[in-house]
């Protein structure tokens, strides 16, 4: 079942209080030690929301040296995303302007990710602002240089705080400490050896991308003639008869709400086509004033306005989709499309109306307290479409606008469910008493859905790679009967991309079909091997293209969960970016007639993108595979063989140069990964 839990937040450190006490320095040569004593350090669970998660502090060490921090997560109905800090607050503002970084000596849970922060006081504002780090756990006693350059701002602090310094004042630190974040029952340890303020930085300072993952391994090739030699497979392509065109929206994602947009930087390079601003805090916006609440709480949270949500869609090449308030928030949809598009001129086309209605009594308990029947959403919802459409008729700029909805769960929805919504959409349209104008009310039928394959039980992982990779097939075969993957009925048979466009077919024909949520696992802060996701979602990109969906859009661009996100909160790069950016960068234009001699093993995906033909081959299994590539043109066949690595992605771009082939070769998975 789908959780609010993915559209998590981490909560800005400015609800700290100072509790008067005394840290002192002990000089070693031009550093500084700071001093780590037990009773310096304070407890803060949740960051001042209502969580229950704990903690206890011990000296393990030499007194002022070694501590160690223990602690149990858990969330609360009103809170379920457990986190805690550990901090120790200065007695007097702190100027650390004469140091270039920390270097920290600790040790933690492998594969944990924790935040070290120092708060400083804002300049403009007055108010504490987190200067933070993130830093990648390895089970092992780390050594880490973090300079101070390096630190940002925590991304979920700055747009509720309207008028802030950008400037990281270090002459101004109030307290440092470590932040962790994680899922209900979890527990642990960290241990701090040493914290030491550096004057210079070595030239191999931490870098947690590379911690995470080497980048794809990028080559040229040429080629000439057919393969020869010794081939365990061969993957055919047919350029001759290019296919159906891939959708320009294809590769889409999600914006984190709750915190502010990524460094332009990271995102212009991934490629993203269209970026949603959704999911249950939008069902929860007023657009007016860029606030929102979360369940259970009247607490006004500062949002990034939707006037820089759209500005930065457009300079990173993506086109936005915004949901629209349907809970019954404050929020009038009309005004909002005046607004934008009369009003600012910015052209926005795409419109998605509530966020998966069906389950609000359980993501807004607080204000929907009993199921939302079909009929109920669907009232509310044509009346929300028509006052969209007539409002964009009024900007006078004759573009029309496009309607999703209602973003059905598959792990909730039935097809019959579906096919209602679909009926009633249609016969709304067809009937000309209640819909005189003959106004279309549904352009996208919008679905989420996120495959899990932990236990639900205690919550854990288990060795899931073999099953999410085989449990793609859920997305198109319908002779596959579903084994591993909990959010589908098991031992049943799926075809899920199949089944929706007949659904659609046989009740709403020319309607678009929308992957406006997907990914692996809806729940928080569940940690799968990385490997696992970059081979799945390799495999599913391909599929999407194949099956010809008109948009998809991954959770998420950007998060603090670094499990789910491409770019993490702090900009850094997450695994999940490399198969992504190689598709949205690469795959585009028409598809082409790809085979392989051992599908499941190697899956291939090629389309003919303009200038070129790009080839995108995925390797399912644990070990290599020598295989023929050939390639069929109009004028000739060539071909070349290649030793596909274990569990990994290739991307092929090819040219071709007269009676010769050449092009680019990029290749991620296990080896980049380990």
């Amino acid at each position: 079942m789908n959780n609010p839990g993915r559209s998590r937040p981490v909560r800005a450190l400015f609800f700290i209080c100072f509790a008067l006490c005394y840290c002192s320095f002990v000089y070693a040569g031009n550093n500084c030690l700071l001093d780590l004593s037990s009773k310096n350090w304070r407890i803060l669970s949740d960051s001042g929301w209502p969580g229950a998660s704990s903690g206890a502090i011990e000296e393990t060490g030499k007194k002022g040296l070694a501590v160690k921090l223990d602690y149990f997560l858990e969330a609360t109905k009103e809170w379920p995303w457990p986190e805690i800090d550990f901090f120790v607050p200065f007695k007097q503002t702190m100027d650390f302007s004469k140091f270039k970084g920390v270097r920290l000596d600790i040790s933690g849970v492998e594969g944990n990710e924790i935040y070290f922060y120092f708060l400083s006081l804002d300049g403009n504002l007055g108010s504490a602002k987190p200067l933070m780090h993130r830093v990648l756990l390895t089970g092992r006693r780390q050594q880490i240089d973090l300079p101070f350059s390096s630190f940002l701002i925590a991304r979920d602090w700055y747009p509720r705080n309207p008028g802030y310094s950008r400037v990281r004042e270090w002459d101004k630190i109030q307290s440092f400490g470590l932040h962790l974040k994680g899922k209900s029952g979890e527990k642990g340890s960290l241990c701090i050896f040493k914290a030491e303020l550096l004057k210079s930085i070595p030239p191999e300072p931490y870098n947690i991308e590379r911690m995470r993952s080497a980048p794809p391994e990028h080559r040229p090739i040429y080629f000439k003639g057919n393969a020869s030699g010794k081939a365990e497979a061969e993957i055919v392509i047919d350029c001759r008869p290019a296919g159906k065109k891939i959708s320009p929206y294809l590769f889409g994602a999600n914006w984190g709400v709750w915190l502010g947009l990524p460094e332009k930087n990271k995102a212009v390079p991934l490629g993203v086509k269209m970026l949603r601003a959704g999911g249950p805090f939008m069902d929860r916006f007023d657009w007016g004033n860029s606030r929102y609440t979360f369940p259970g709480s009247n607490k006004e949270i500062i949002m990034t306005s939707l006037d820089e949500f759209i500005l930065y869609c457009r300079s990173i090449n993506a086109e936005p989709l915004i949901q629209v308030n349907a809970l019954g928030f404050t929020n009038d949809a009309a005004a909002l499309v005046r607004y934008l598009n009369k009003d600012k001129g910015y052209n926005v086309r795409f419109f998605e109306i509530g966020n998966e209605p069906f389950i609000w009594h359980k993501t807004h308990f607080d204000v929907q307290k009993k199921p939302v029947s079909d009929e109920e959403y669907f009232e509310a919802f044509k009346k929300i479409a028509i006052a969209l459409k007539k409002a964009q008729n009024e900007t006078g700029t004759g573009q029309e606008i496009k309607i999703f909805a209602p973003s059905f769960t598959m792990e909730d929805a039935s097809q019959s469910q579906i096919a209602e919504f679909l009926k009633k959409c249609r016969d709304f349209e067809n009937d000309a008493s209640r819909n005189p104008e003959k106004i279309k009310v549904l352009d996208c039928l919008s679905v989420h859905y996120f495959p899990s394959f932990i236990d639900l039980g205690s919550m854990q992982n288990k060795e899931n790679l073999p099953y999410a990779t085989e449990s793609v097939q859920n997305w198109w075969n319908a002779g596959y009967v579903n084994s591993y993957d909990s959010s589908l009925p098991k031992n049943a048979s799926s075809g899920l991309l199949p089944k929706l466009k007949k659904l659609i077919d046989e009740n709403y024909p020319g309607t678009e079909l929308g992957l406006t949520e997907f990914g692996i696992e809806s729940q928080s802060m569940v940690s799968y091997a990385p490997l696992t996701k970059v081979i799945y979602l390799a495999d599913l990109y391909g599929i999407l293209a194949r099956e010809g969906l008109d948009y998809s859009m991954q959770f998420c661009l950007n998060s603090s969960d670094q499990n789910v996100a491409l770019i993490d909160d702090l900009d850094n790069i997450t695994p999940l970016y490399y198969p992504f950016s190689l598709y949205a960068n690469n795959f585009r234009g028409r598809m082409l007639n790809a085979s392989t001699t051992i599908p499941e093993k190697l899956n291939v995906y090629a389309c003919k993108n303009g200038v070129g033909t790009v080839i995108m081959v995925v390797n399912k299994e644990k070990r290599p595979y020598v295989s023929a590539v050939r390639i069929k043109t109009k004028k000739q066949t060539a071909g070349f063989l290649h030793q596909f690595p274990a569990l990994s992605l290739t991307c092929f771009n090819i040219k071709e140069q007269g009676s010769k082939f050449a092009g680019d070769c990029w290749e991620y998975g296990e080896k980049q990964l380990n």
